[in-house]
């Protein structure tokens, strides 16, 4: 019996340090993406949160981009997506 509860315990930890490296990963890869998607002048603390709101904004501009059939390629649009982008970020 004693073994069977320590295989069980043994077992937990490994699932708890295999959920943790799996955490420590994805924030990871989210950091090297948002440090090599942005200029290193415009590039601030990084934040979990503010990369998550950059993606959210990205692909609802995207959206509507889409849905009302503009392009995003004209000087004038590039400009204003670059502010919509920054809607709701966290300032460090």
């Amino acid at each position: 019996m004693l073994v069977f509860k320590a295989l069980i315990k043994h077992d937990s930890q490994r699932k708890i340090y295999f959920h943790i490296n799996v955490l420590l990963t994805a924030v990871n890869i989210a950091k090297i993406t948002y440090c090599l998607s942005t200029d290193k002048s415009e590039r601030k603390a990084f934040s979990m949160s503010h990369v998550k709101a950059l993606y959210y904004n990205q692909f609802l501009i995207d959206r509507f981009l889409i849905e009302f059939g503009i392009n995003p390629n004209t000087k004038k649009n590039k400009e204003r997506i670059r502010q919509l982008n920054k809607i709701g970020l966290i300032v460090a």
